[in-house]
């Protein structure tokens, strides 16, 4: 998948080479653009830097600057299928595809088996007319939506959160106390970190989704009324 972001957006993670998310396209225009941030630290700095970078008529070693004027990178990033929304026609192989970005709910059905089996929705997919499932014969034992409540139980005690996001292999939730959670859970100089809970283990946890009211009280399912 190809994208255009403007220059002075980029951080160091967005230059620099990368086997996972984007990378620039140009490989003499990502190795220029490197070496223009390489003394740099604060992002005032890095911005300054490719600002410079982009206004300079020649380059560090006297060349013509063939980049002069550059306001937008071209980015590349190699997107697995569950990650992509092709367009075909027919049973053609498709000629146009796009990142999903977006996930609707996250399901957990029970399949003939007998094993809980997780199932993530797109947003594209929610807007379509097919209805999808793990099997035809599977039956659902829940439907999750980012920010909903729901309670878990860990070493006796139940537990109170909100879902904060998933993918296909598991929920990510934080406690109702806490807030900005996800920021949070990416901030290295931060201890708090996300629950992460994958199907079997949510099950075992016997999740379930609650209800609070504007006051503050809990409707549990799982407690009598």
């Amino acid at each position: 998948m190809v994208s255009r972001i403007p220059l002075l957006s980029l951080k160091p993670g967005d230059i620099d080479v990368t086997s996972k998310g984007k990378n620039i396209r140009d490989s003499q225009l990502q190795r220029l653009l490197s070496e223009a941030i390489e003394s740099t630290e604060k992002p005032k700095d890095i911005e300054t830097a490719l600002a410079n970078f982009a206004a300079s008529e020649r380059l560090a070693d006297g060349r013509l600057n063939p980049y002069r004027g550059i306001r937008r990178v071209r980015m590349i990033e190699s997107l697995q299928s569950s990650a992509r929304v092709e367009i075909r026609v027919g049973d053609d192989k498709p000629y146009k595809a796009y990142k999903g970005d977006s996930n609707h709910c996250y399901e957990i059905w029970r399949v003939p088996n007998g094993e809980p089996f997780p199932w993530v929705i797109t947003t594209f997919e929610a807007h379509g007319n097919a209805v999808s499932r793990p099997h035809p014969a599977a039956k659902r034992l829940m439907r999750l939506f980012k920010r909903d409540m729901v309670a878990v139980e860990q070493d006796g005690k139940r537990l109170i959160c909100y879902v904060q996001k998933f993918d296909a292999d598991r929920i990510f939730l934080a406690p109702h106390t806490e807030s900005n959670a996800d920021a949070r859970n990416r901030d290295k100089n931060d201890d708090f970190s996300l629950i992460q809970m994958a199907t079997k283990s949510a099950i075992k946890a016997s999740i379930r989704r609650i209800l609070v009211d504007e006051i503050g009280r809990v409707q549990d399912p799982s407690l009598p009324v």
